[in-house]
């Protein structure tokens, strides 16, 4: 009886378990958010994206558009990163290369500038997976400033 009491638990269990709906990886879920345009990020999906485990590549623009900030260069340099990400996601990609382009901008992400330690714009943080096959062991970004 009692085989039997464990047996039906662990039927309904399984049932359960294989008509739940798949969860989906980070990397699928933020491609469907950038198919024709970088990711607008603000500090929490910055966060999101960003954080480890990871297995794809994050290209990311930390930039000052409103006009009261001044930045002319990110102004210039936006319409140029839009058109890279939108190159990117167009083509064929290489095997095994996964990556996604997102922009924080000062407006949305003032917490992550600070965190940052960032005074200038634009600069490109390039953030390499974190497991895998092309993983590094800090996982530290590679930054790219434009502003200096």
């Amino acid at each position: 009886m009692k085989f039997l009491s464990c047996f039906i638990t662990l039927l309904c269990t399984a049932g359960i378990a294989l008509s739940a709906e798949p969860a989906i990886d980070k990397f699928h879920k933020f491609q469907s958010l950038s198919r024709y345009a970088p990711i607008d990020l603000d500090d929490t999906v910055y966060d999101e994206l960003t954080s480890a485990p990871r297995d794809y590549y994050v290209a990311i623009l930390l930039t000052a558009l409103e006009a009261r900030y001044g930045c002319i260069l990110c102004r210039e340099f936006q319409s140029e990163w839009e058109l890279i990400a939108k190159s990117w996601n167009k083509a064929n990609q290489p095997d095994g290369i996964k990556l996604l382009f997102g922009t924080l901008d000062f407006s949305n992400g003032r917490n992550t500038f600070q965190k940052l330690m960032l005074q200038t714009a634009p600069i490109v943080l390039l953030f390499p997976p974190t497991v895998g096959p092309s993983a590094t062991l800090d996982g530290a970004p590679v930054r790219f400033d434009f502003s200096g």
